[in-house]
């Protein structure tokens, strides 16, 4: 198994000998300092580029990185149905043989300088013409736990209504509930019978909150 080094040479290697990627930096557990290392962490990379198209078109690089185990293409259209945006960013999920594991996101320039930052875990690794603000060093401050106030219990409880309860049609003879939109499954009645108590219990935290 490579090194996390070994690693971290060949993700910037690729950058260094390609004029279109502008800046490489890196989120997650390998980005906190506070993280325990261990084999089983991922890197998380996003390349910011010029356009993802030649590296959503021409697959070809991907051998670059390592020999592929399995591989996964989440912002697919014509795989995934999800409203991603290839042109704004395209990521891989490249699991290699030798255990490693690459999350590689190619992100448009524009979008980088949307995005970059909002995660506190956000490392930079290599910025050519200095096109990224500065950021503080990454912490875990994006992932600690903040307090709930009634408001928002409301407004998760909303949520999990209109999924069970008004995606479709009740069949309340039959005892089920039959969602008639993209989602075809059959709800048994216990979970008809647990999602009305959550719209009682909804209902009765909307009275009292402010």
């Amino acid at each position: 198994m490579r090194t996390e080094q070994e690693m971290l040479e060949r993700i910037l290697h690729f950058a260094q000998e390609r004029e279109d990627i502008k800046a490489v930096y890196m989120n997650g557990s390998r980005a906190n300092p506070k993280a325990p290392k261990d084999i089983l962490q991922d890197f998380d990379i996003v390349y910011v580029v010029e356009s993802t198209a030649p590296y959503i078109q021409d697959k070809s690089w991907i051998p670059f990185f390592g020999e592929i185990a399995v591989m996964q293409e989440p912002d697919d259209k014509d795989f995934w149905d999800n409203n991603s945006s290839p042109e704004k960013q395209y990521a891989y999920l490249l699991q290699f043989k030798d255990g490693n594991r690459i999350d590689l996101t190619f992100q448009s320039l524009q979008t980088a300088r949307e995005t970059y930052g909002k995660d506190s875990l956000t490392k930079i690794l290599l910025d050519k013409d200095q096109l990224l603000p500065s950021l503080p060093p990454p912490d875990d401050s994006s992932y600690r736990i903040k307090k709930t106030y009634r408001k928002g219990i409301c407004q998760v409880l909303q949520r999990i209504l209109v999924g069970i309860l008004l995606c479709g049609e009740r069949n309340l003879e039959k005892g089920t509930y039959v969602c008639t939109g993209n989602d075809e499954s059959v709800y048994p009645p216990t979970t008809i019978s647990n999602a009305l108590l959550v719209r009682g219990y909804f209902y009765r935290l909307s009275a009292n909150s402010g």
